[in-house]
């Protein structure tokens, strides 16, 4: 059973309020919020995890021109077929290599 309070938080994390902002909108420990968090991605609410950055690769290749590559974790970044280093590497300075610029999100 979910009291009223927890139905608030989770539906709060659920709209994309971050676990800190939550944690001082309902006086709530901070140390808590994680509980919280981890109850609801096991209730199949959709958490937004702010931890992971996504690399984008936009190809410069004739032919591709334009297609967007767009990955979070190392095995998304595999399953494109990219190495996962190096890929961290170029959009970690926003280069162009190999028929593609390199970037994280929202930061080009």
């Amino acid at each position: 059973m979910v009291t009223p309070r927890s139905k608030q938080i989770y539906e709060a994390l659920a709209a994309g309020m971050t676990q800190k902002d939550c944690a001082d909108t309902f006086g709530v420990a901070y140390g808590s919020m994680s509980g919280y968090a981890k109850r609801a991605r096991e209730m199949g609410l959709a958490i937004r995890n702010r931890d992971f950055r996504t690399i984008v690769a936009v190809s410069t290749q004739r032919g591709t021109e334009g297609q967007r590559y767009e990955m979070r974790g190392e095995k998304e970044i595999q399953a494109f077929g990219f190495e996962y280093a190096t890929a961290w590497g170029y959009a970690r300075r926003k280069v162009e290599r190999h028929g593609y610029q390199w970037f994280f999100k929202g930061e080009l």
